[in-house]
């Protein structure tokens, strides 16, 4: 069996837990940001209608274009 040196034994243990937190991010974190939908759902007013293009204003003063 090989010695380990004081630093590369702190070395492997620091690579170990950053290689573990890793996979806890990859499998906590990023599927919690797939319960938060892209879709939003809002009733609104539809300034014009040009050509199947609906120009319309939301909630938050922004007119938006829905592409039909």
């Amino acid at each position: 069996m090989v010695e380990l040196s004081f630093g590369k034994k702190y070395g492997l243990i620091f690579g170990g837990a950053l290689a573990l937190a890793g996979i806890v991010v990859a499998t906590v974190v990023f599927p919690f940001w797939n319960l938060i939908r892209e879709d939003v759902y809002e009733e609104v007013v539809i300034l014009n209608n040009d050509d199947g293009i609906c120009f319309v204003e939301t909630d938050d003063k922004v007119p938006k274009q829905i592409k039909n």
